[in-house]
């Protein structure tokens, strides 16, 4: 557990106090801005990231595959939707997983979406069905990123 230490730090050519810790995954040094010059903020700051860090949340995004990803979008996220949503939400990651074949997380691209978009046009998608396939996934993108997955 002392792997997971989140420590407060203040750099003289730095406006705000920055956080250090050692990435449990990597072994490598991270750090991040406190976003505040307050000891006790970034004190509050720190022990939710070492919350998510023992909690696993906070993988490194490279490592993060695309079917642990879809794992926990549908536990934590779309297991709360209505049902009619669930399904469609499932449905549109399984059409996703069939034509971009992602691996990884960060596999999904700004390129790899537009050929995404580009292969449903192929097929004869209507740009509505293209626009709505588009929407979910960029909802779950967003959602990786609020939850530290990206």
């Amino acid at each position: 557990m002392s792997d997971l230490y989140v420590k407060v730090v203040k750099y003289p050519d730095r406006k705000n106090l920055v956080l250090r810790w050692i990435d449990p995954e990597t072994g490598r040094k991270k750090t991040r801005s406190a976003k505040t010059t307050r000891r006790r903020e970034a004190e509050r700051v720190a022990a939710r990231i070492e919350a998510d860090l023992a909690a696993g949340k906070m993988a490194t995004a490279g490592k993060i595959t695309w079917a642990d990803f879809r794992e926990r979008y549908e536990s934590d996220y779309v297991s709360g939707l209505a049902d009619r949503t669930e399904q469609t939400i499932c449905s549109i990651l399984g059409i996703v997983e069939r034509i971009s074949n992602p691996q990884k997380l960060t596999d999904m691209t700004s390129a790899r979406i537009s050929a995404f978009q580009a292969k449903l046009r192929s097929k004869g998608a209507s740009e509505a069905t293209i626009g709505a396939y588009s929407r979910h996934l960029k909802a779950a993108l967003r959602w990786a990123v609020e939850v530290g997955m990206l």
